[in-house]
């Protein structure tokens, strides 16, 4: 059978081949979004908390994820222990909550995700208090709702 890498690869009976995905994007078709035509199972937990988080801003790096994942388990973490945790350095970790902040806000970076909120920290003047914005808020909720779906990535 021959493969057309634009389309699922299918069966004769027209249903399409397990764990076959396209690897080629179009520049019409918009990332993580229903394809008319590709035959996909319902999105996994893991995939749908991404495309969430993406849908904020295309823009937000895998530092920024998991430095807000961090955030979301550790609301008032330093950005010393923050960089700990995520294995990354203090100026790298620094740089990704700045961009986390809301546009406005002292130091604040692009592209102002508005997902936490700094704050100087109550027991250590030189430090700084991470906490969840409104927005980072509702942005958890809804990721825990994905989780509490329970879709595996795999069957």
């Amino acid at each position: 059978m021959k493969q057309n890498h634009d389309q699922p690869q299918v069966l004769e009976d027209g249903a399409a081949v397990p764990g076959h995905v396209s690897r080629r994007r179009s520049a019409s078709r918009p990332p993580g979004g229903e394809q008319p035509g590709i035959a996909t199972r319902r999105r996994n937990a893991v995939l749908a908390s991404l495309e969430a988080i993406r849908a904020i801003d295309p823009r937000i790096t895998t530092g920024n994820v998991i430095a807000f994942l961090y955030v979301c388990e550790n609301e008032g973490i330093c950005v010393t222990d923050l960089a700990t945790l995520c294995g990354l350095s203090v100026p790298t970790t620094s740089r990704s909550v700045r961009r986390l902040g809301r546009r406005g806000v002292r130091g604040a970076l692009p592209p102002y995700l508005g997902l936490v909120e700094i704050s100087d920290s109550v027991s250590d003047a030189s430090s700084r208090s991470l906490r969840l914005s409104p927005a980072g808020e509702a942005l958890a909720v809804q990721i825990d709702r994905l989780i509490d779906a329970q879709v595996r990535i795999r069957d």
